[in-house]
């Protein structure tokens, strides 16, 4: 477990360092968010930052098969299910699957 934490910490830093910003879960959700739409940081209303958390949510929870992408609707935001076949998350099992699969999904990306 704490070898878990040591990596979610190096990549609040990270991040951190690299936007000039303190990371935190949501932040972190938020840049997921943006990475997956193809946008660029730039001014967001509260209800697009909204969706681009949530986003950031479905796509870490994807990386554990808690939920998959089922296509686009037709403003080409992905429709995400959740995966009937696993129990639900407890809000502190979210957060714990939310910080693993961000810290695996930038090792993916290979953000520097």
């Amino acid at each position: 477990m704490e070898k878990k934490e040591n990596e979610w910490d190096d990549l609040c830093r990270k991040i951190s360092s690299i936007f000039g910003v303190e990371a935190s879960l949501n932040g972190i959700l938020f840049l997921v968010g943006i990475r997956e739409k193809g946008l660029i940081l730039s001014r967001f209303s509260k209800e697009e930052k909204l969706d681009l958390i949530n986003l950031g949510c479905c796509r870490l929870l994807s990386i554990r098969n808690y939920c998959s992408c089922q296509g686009e609707d037709p403003d080409g935001w992905p429709i995400w299910e959740k995966n009937p076949d696993l129990k639900p998350l407890t809000e502190e099992m979210k957060i714990q699957v939310l910080k693993e699969s961000a810290v695996i999904y930038f090792k993916e990306s290979d953000i520097e």
